[in-house]
C-alpha cells in the first residue's frame, strides 16, 4: 500500500488488512538518499551534479545492495565516504541499506526485528543536519504498524514482490532524480560566493561518530 495519507485512509476503509507495500517503503528511503546526495552536492559545489563530481558519479552505486557491490564499486564508495563532507550521505546510505537487508531477510521474524530496530534507531537523537532522515522518520513512525504488518501477514504476492525488490531495487536501477528535471534545475540556482563561504565547516570526526550511531544496526 502507498504511504500517501489520502490513499491509505481510503484503502483502510475497503481493505482493513492492507499493509505497506515493501516497494514503496524502500522507495521512501531511496528518495531520502537521493535528496541528501543532491543537497550535499549543491551545498559543497553550488551547482547540480556534473559528470566529474564524485557524488553524481556514485548516484547509481549508492542504490546498489551492499552485498552486490563489485570491488570497483566498493572502492568508489570507500573513496566517497572518506570525505568528511560526505558523512550525511554515508549515514543516509547506511539507513537505506539496513532497510533493504530487512526485506531481503528470508526469515520473516528476523526481518521484522531488523525493521523494528531501524525505525527505533531513527526515532530519536537524529542530528538536525540529517533533514532527509528526519522526514523519513516521521513517515515511518506514522506508518510503522502498516510497515511491520507486511512481515506478519505475508502473502504469495508479497513474497514475489520482496524477491523482485531484492533483484531490482538494489541493483543498477537509476535512482530517482538522476536525470535532469525542471525541479532539479530550479533547485540548482546560482549561490553567491559569500554564501558558500559562510557555510559551516564540514563535519569532524566526532560528528561522524555521532551520525554513525544513527545509521548503525542496534
Amino acid at each position: 500500500m502507498d504511504s500517501f495519507t489520502g490513499f491509505k485512509t481510503a484503502a483502510a476503509e475497503e481493505l482493513p488488512d492492507a499493509v505497506m507495500d515493501p516497494f514503496h517503503v524502500v522507495r521512501l528511503a531511496g528518495d531520502a538518499l537521493d535528496r541528501c546526495r543532491r543537497r550535499t552536492q549543491q551545498d559543497l559545489h553550488g551547482h547540480r551534479g556534473r559528470a566529474t563530481d564524485p557524488l553524481y558519479r556514485a548516484r547509481r552505486v549508492l542504490h546498489t545492495g551492499s552485498d552486490l557491490l563489485t570491488d570497483k564499486q566498493r572502492a568508489r564508495l570507500d573513496a566517497l565516504f572518506t570525505v568528511d563532507e560526505h558523512v550525511e550521505v554515508e549515514a543516509t546510505w547506511a539507513i537505506y541499506q539496513r532497510m533493504i537487508a530487512a526485506y531481503r531477510e528470508p526469515d520473516r521474524t528476523k526481518g521484522r526485528q531488523l525493521m523494528t530496530r531501524l525505525i527505533a534507531s531513527i526515532s530519536h537523537d537524529v542530528p538536525a543536519a540529517l533533514s532527509e532522515v528526519i522526514t523519513l522518520r516521521r513517515t515511518l513512525k506514522n506508518t510503522a504498524a502498516d510497515v511491520l504488518a507486511s512481515f506478519d501477514r505475508p502473502t504469495p504476492a508479497t513474497d514475489r514482490r520482496r524477491r523482485s525488490l531484492a533483484a531490482s531495487s538494489t541493483s543498477a536501477a537509476p535512482p530517482s532524480g538522476s536525470a535532469p528535471t525542471p525541479s532539479d534545475r530550479s533547485t540548482a540556482t546560482h549561490r553567491t560566493r559569500s554564501r558558500r563561504q559562510q557555510k559551516q565547516p564540514g563535519p569532524n570526526t566526532s560528528h561522524r561518530r555521532a551520525w554513525a550511531c544513527v545509521s548503525a544496526p542496534s
